[in-house]
């Protein structure tokens, strides 16, 4: 009936590849913001806000246009986001530390070979989270209390008698 290079198979290859792109919006959604994540816990709402957000995501138009034909952008897309997904987790989980770092290389060459160009999402964009997070980390933020206008002009006026 169908041979394994006919124009269906290799359109439904990429039909699958969407469907996990979209799955794996709504995983990376529950680890950068926990509230929208697929957990059991969470509300209606927040399931189909998720679940909204990665549709949207699996049918951006060039995304959803290169998927009607067979091209590399599909599974690259899905390899940068196994990555990125690999190294939250490491961030994350500093017990499984190794697996996770194991996961990340592996998903990054992967990706690297879908296209060469994904060096930067794999390789200095994690760089980069990890920097932001380690300077969240050590610099403290003020408190609502010292941001607010009172606070400031408190500050102003305490200033002014000098």
């Amino acid at each position: 009936m169908f041979s394994r290079c006919d124009i269906h198979w290799l359109r439904l290859t990429n039909s699958v590849i969407l469907g996990l792109i979209a799955s794996e919006i709504v995983l990376l959604q529950g680890i950068v913001h926990p509230f929208l994540g697929s957990s059991p816990h969470l509300s209606d709402g927040n399931r189909r806000t998720s679940a909204h957000v990665a549709v949207n995501v699996a049918l951006f138009p060039p995304l959803y246009f290169f998927s009607a034909l067979y091209y590399t952008d599909l599974l690259s897309l899905l390899m940068v986001l196994y990555t990125i997904h690999a190294h939250l987790l490491s961030l994350q989980s500093p017990h499984s530390w190794g697996l996770y770092t194991v996961t990340h290389v592996v998903a990054a060459i992967a990706a690297m070979f879908c296209r060469q160009t994904n060096v930067f999402w794999v390789g200095i964009f994690p760089i980069g989270i990890t920097v932001v997070q380690l300077l969240s980390k050590t610099i403290s933020l003020p408190s609502s209390s010292e941001t607010s206008v009172e606070g400031t002009y408190g500050y102003i006026k305490a200033n002014e008698q000098l």
